[in-house]
């Protein structure tokens, strides 16, 4: 019998979903996890993990910034939202399967770790 997407997604380790919490508020990560098939106490050793980055605040400045650059980069204000606190985190490298792997974001390149 083949296997499903969803056997397969719920097999792998919680650390290697965690890829799908860096769109999410820390809060409701646990939920997500769980529902995906991961126990409680692996969901929460995953938000422990989580913690322990570096994480910029979602301030009233990020905010702004993030108005601002889907006008300049044609993305979305999520998108923007993301590039703005990498930019302020002084990040390199972001990886996500959102992104347009060939522009450069003002130093920011974009990994797909899905490629």
């Amino acid at each position: 019998m083949p296997t499903t997407e969803t056997q397969r997604t719920s097999t792998r380790r919680p650390r290697e979903k965690v890829a799908e919490l860096w769109r999410l508020p820390i809060a409701p990560a646990i939920s997500v996890l769980v529902r995906k098939g991961v126990s409680r106490t692996e969901a929460r050793q995953t938000v422990v993990d989580y913690r322990a980055w570096h994480v910029e605040d979602n301030d009233q400045a990020l905010l702004v910034e993030g108005i601002d650059l889907p006008v300049r980069w044609q993305n979305s204000f999520w998108d923007a939202l993301i590039l703005a606190a990498a930019r302020r985190a002084r990040a390199g490298v972001i990886w996500s399967e959102d992104f347009n792997i060939t522009q450069d974001y003002d130093g920011i390149v974009a990994v797909n770790p899905l490629i």
